[in-house]
């Protein structure tokens, strides 16, 4: 399970801690994706896709903002 966020984001670093700890009481394998800034987004989706069967991203501004690079991306 891949998690995609932007680290200097308070909330989605707060989400993605709430995320990891399900995943870990549900034994699912857990990869991060973080982000400092949009340009490295369709990067760090491309190699988040290639380890992953799924994306989770929270209410991450710069995510959201940017959703069709991540489809175009996966």
């Amino acid at each position: 399970f891949g998690l995609l966020y932007n680290s200097g984001e308070t909330n989605s670093v707060g989400a993605v801690e709430e995320a990891k700890a399900y995943c870990a009481e549900k034994k699912i394998e857990v990869i991060e994706g973080t982000v400092s800034n949009t340009s490295e987004i369709q990067q760090v989706v491309a190699n988040l896709a290639s380890q992953v069967d799924a994306i989770f991203t929270s209410t991450d501004n710069s995510i959201a903002s940017n959703m069709p690079i991540v489809v175009e991306s996966t």
